[in-house]
């Protein structure tokens, strides 16, 4: 069971049912759709050549409905389109949508009215809804304006990732950005759980498919990369006297200058906080789930190690991990066997005692390789980890260890995963190469077969540099989220990392982003502004994810 952080919001069949209810009464057309927010459209990517696809005839019906869309008297915001007099509707929400690493990430009314009336960025919108749209924006389709089945729409944006889309909410994928509706957002950390205040839900004919989206239904994961509380840690938060909760307190950080030297030859970053103190606790509480790779043993006879390769962490700081709103750890990884057998059995007992779950280790084989059971929105999560580096003894049928990484020990365990009930599944690999964001041969054969076999997601680590993504069939694969808490100076990347953040709704995978963090004065992440390094991060991991097959 997921710990239960005093903050996080957890969704009940009150507000499910209260959530149907506004649908079932905007269906029966008691009113017109939400007032529309004002404000400019957030720049985004340079815009890149149309697809040759034929442009839509304005206000072309659906087929098979005699009725025709009305457009409204004034511009954007002043209705939906109205059905044939006294005909019944259903109402549509619909959701701008751009590509991933667009820096985009609002758009007004007025701005989509105007680059759905005509301009230079290509329009993809879903067929049977775009003469919706366009008449409840109250424009007509310029040249530029193209229909789409949706799965089309999500290639085309693709393909052409300074374009703009419209879709349905329950086909955006992770492949694409879901924008903002002026400040309005229906996916990710701080989304509406229902659809009163969505500006951008069009009326259809009665005989127009109802949108099967519900917002009531949606759900976070939130994944951070390798935590490790020995050495430098201890020292700021025991012998110093900070605190167990101190380095989960962070909230902006930014990079002032970079100097020589770490690793050598390797510039390392000077850190700053920036403001917003605590917002990344209350962040990682918001989220429905929060994991993240414990980088070795806290057995309780621990030994603080000021320096060198060998950790084992005071467990009495793993209760920060707990009041952050971490719900589990991966213990697979190269370092759990750094205080031998009875460390490994010692640092699960720790764990149980704060309710933090764990997967990737254990007394045996069978122990290492069960999941970690998670809940979220009503669903079973299973959470299997492995570690393909070496460093920890593999578990066997008599001995503590680590899972060890191959794919027929994980498809087996993706399908007992699922035959006990599992709706979504992880996989938590360490894998990969230090010091570097290109993959090898294993992860890049790996990474796509653990989706084949059954993965929802693999999300890595262990290279300490946030490393490239792949978005394969609507599933994710992040090789290497980089460090989250970790005293490590190599170089400017090691003391940068990335969150996870994935929104379900439901089963389905709707949306991923990429929260840039840094590691302020060796101990505390913060989030990386994108001015002061953030955005260099991010077109570093999106040029490695481009030699990774990712646009």
């Amino acid at each position: 069971m997921a710990n239960p952080a005093p903050s996080r919001r957890r969704r009940s069949g009150l507000v499910r049912r209260a959530a149907a209810a506004v649908l079932v009464a905007l269906v029966a057309g008691c009113g017109s759709a939400p007032p529309a927010p004002s404000g400019a459209t957030a720049p985004g990517s340079p815009a890149g050549p149309p697809l040759a696809t034929p442009a839509l005839s304005p206000a072309v019906p659906r087929a098979g409905s005699s009725a025709s869309p009305a457009v409204p008297a004034s511009g954007p915001g002043a209705g939906s389109p109205a059905p044939a007099a006294g005909s019944a509707s259903v109402v549509v929400p619909l959701v701008p949508v751009t590509g991933f690493w667009s820096s985009e990430r609002t758009i007004s009314l007025d701005g989509l009215a105007a680059a759905v009336s005509g301009g230079s960025r290509p329009v993809y919108a879903a067929a049977p809804d775009l003469p919706w749209l366009a008449a409840s924006l109250g424009v007509t389709p310029g040249a530029n304006v193209h229909a789409l089945a949706p799965a089309d729409v999500l290639a085309a944006i693709q393909s052409s990732p300074g374009s703009l889309g419209v879709l349905r909410p329950e086909d955006v994928g992770p492949s694409v950005r879901a924008l903002a509706v002026g400040s309005v957002s229906l996916f990710g950390d701080g989304r509406l759980h229902d659809m009163a205040s969505w500006p951008l839900a069009v009326r259809e004919p009665a005989d127009a498919a109802p949108s099967t989206f519900d917002p009531s239904a949606t759900w976070t994961l939130v994944a951070g990369g390798d935590v490790m509380l020995d050495r430098y840690v201890y020292r700021r938060t025991v012998i110093d006297g900070l605190g167990a909760d101190y380095p989960w307190d962070g909230g902006n950080a930014k990079v002032t200058s970079t100097h020589c030297c770490g690793y050598p030859g390797f510039a390392v970053a000077t850190t700053a906080a920036a403001g917003a103190a605590g917002s990344l606790r209350a962040y990682l509480q918001r989220a429905s789930l929060a994991i993240a790779n414990l980088e070795g043993p806290a057995p309780s006879d621990f030994r603080y190690h000021p320096s060198g390769l060998v950790f084992s962490m005071d467990p009495q700081l793993l209760a920060g991990l707990r009041d952050a709103g971490i719900d589990m750890v991966s213990l697979a990884n190269n370092h759990i066997g750094n205080w031998g057998p009875s460390g490994i059995a010692s640092t699960i007992g720790n764990l149980d005692a704060l309710g933090i779950a764990h997967a990737g280790a254990g007394s045996t084989s069978s122990a290492a390789r069960s999941p970690a059971w998670l809940t979220a929105d009503g669903l079973r999560i299973a959470v299997l980890a492995y570690n393909g580096i070496g460093g920890a003894p593999n578990a066997t049928a008599t001995s503590a260890g680590a899972a060890a990484l191959s794919l027929t020990s994980a498809t087996a365990d993706i399908r007992a995963a699922r035959a006990a009930g599992a709706d979504v599944v992880i996989v938590f690999p360490h894998w990969g190469v230090e010091y570097t964001d290109r993959l090898t041969a294993q992860q890049a054969s790996l990474g796509p077969a653990l989706l084949k076999a059954g993965a929802d997601a693999v999300i890595g680590g262990h290279s300490h540099w946030a490393g490239p993504i792949r978005v394969v069939g609507g599933k994710l694969i992040v090789y290497s989220m980089g460090d989250f808490v970790f005293d490590l100076t190599h170089d400017t990347r090691t003391q940068e990392g990335i969150l996870v953040e994935l929104t379900f709704s439901g089963r389905h995978l709707a949306q991923v982003v990429l929260r840039p963090t840094l590691i302020v004065g060796e101990v505390q992440p913060g989030f990386l502004l994108p001015s002061a390094g953030g955005s260099a991060l991010l077109a570093q991991i999106r040029s490695a994810s481009a030699a990774a097959g990712m646009r």
